[in-house]
């Protein structure tokens, strides 16, 4: 699979070489490394993972909140699917905000550049946050939790000790930065990017603590997660330039 999708990025570089001028410079000495290095971490990650053994019954009775930093402990009492689903819908928009700047005339004579630095802050962030995950396995607030609300058998899925540290949270915020730097890059003198830079540190924040919220995430995670994809999703335009 890995293999295929290589294959397709390869054929889909052929245009970048006909763009013209814009901020960025595409050339595959920085792009070859970035989307190699992700894809393979990204590998990396997926074997680990699936070496993940999940809770067992007695397992899950061993936890102890007490054993959690007392900053994070409150989250082992909350739950809420409401909150959850909420966090999901702000996940799922964000997907689509860089390409809301193909609204944008400066921009969208440049929507290879678009979609590459895209893909490549997509599946850096997602290599990163996938490969923490299944190296920590911290459990999550809700495998604590003995609110019989929750449904006991999300507690025995893998899933439930990938809580270090928030994908919802790392994807938003590298999506919100990744659009609010392109916009700048831009626009280095254009009177939105205040608004521009402020919704994209909203949107991750808010993403965050419906995470906190719904009992799915420690407060810890959910910083973590905004400062390495705020991290990425600046990072990966600027090593372009």
């Amino acid at each position: 699979m890995f293999s295929k999708l290589l294959s397709i990025l390869l054929l889909l570089s052929i245009p970048f070489l006909t763009i013209g001028q814009s901020p960025y410079e595409i050339n595959w000495k920085t792009d070859g490394p970035l989307l190699g290095g992700g894809i393979g971490v990204l590998t990396i990650s997926y074997i680990i993972g699936k070496k993940c053994t999940p809770f067992d019954e007695e397992g899950l009775r061993q936890l102890n909140a007490e054993d959690v930093w007392s900053f994070d402990r409150p989250t082992t009492r909350r739950w809420s699917v409401g909150a959850q689903k909420y966090s999901d819908l702000f996940l799922t928009s964000t997907f689509a905000l860089p390409t809301t700047l193909l609204l944008d005339s400066r921009v969208n004579n440049y929507p290879e550049q678009l979609g590459l630095l895209y893909l490549e802050t997509l599946v850096i962030n997602t290599a990163l946050t996938n490969l923490v995950k299944n190296i920590v396995k911290r459990p999550r607030p809700f495998a604590y939790n003995p609110d019989p609300a929750i449904p006991f058998n999300i507690k025995l899925k893998a899933d439930a000790r990938r809580s270090y540290f928030s994908g919802h949270t790392s994807i938003s915020a590298s999506m919100s930065f990744l659009t609010a730097k392109m916009y700048s890059d831009f626009h280095p003198d254009g009177d939105a990017r205040p608004f521009i830079w402020g919704t994209a540190a909203l949107i991750p924040a808010v993403t965050g603590y419906l995470r906190v919220r719904g009992g799915k995430h420690f407060p810890t995670d959910v910083i973590t997660g905004y400062v390495v994809g705020a991290l990425v999703g600046i990072l990966v335009p600027s090593l372009h330039k």
